[in-house]
């Protein structure tokens, strides 16, 4: 379920596990503030917070390295991922399978 509301607008509404909230508004008018405001009720091991992304640094977070698989295994279970800036689109992109919640294992295999 992906959730989208514009800042100013009432809005409420519960999320449940696996919801993914986006917000959007002009440039500088506290968006970021409000997302790190609402972390702090987090533990801070479950928040990451992100500035600037390439579309592949994501991908070499830290994590364990799998050789069997010939994979990097990165366990975003009850993680909250914040971007502070919008993401690259091809970030986005190599994302989209995370983020469907089709499974809750994906592997990105490194080529």
């Amino acid at each position: 379920m992906y959730g989208y509301g514009n800042y100013g607008e009432t809005y409420k509404r519960t999320l449940e596990l696996g919801d993914i909230l986006g917000l959007q508004a002009e440039s500088t008018s506290g968006k970021s503030y409000i997302l790190l405001e609402i972390s702090d009720y987090f533990p801070k091991s479950d928040v990451l917070i992100y500035g600037g992304v390439s579309p592949t640094s994501f991908f070499h977070e830290k994590g364990i390295n799998d050789k069997e698989k010939d994979a990097t295994i990165v366990n975003l279970e009850r993680k909250i991922l914040i971007f502070l800036d919008l993401p690259h689109y091809l970030l986005m992109e190599k994302l989209r399978p995370i983020l469907s919640h089709d499974s809750p294992i994906t592997i990105k295999r490194r080529i």
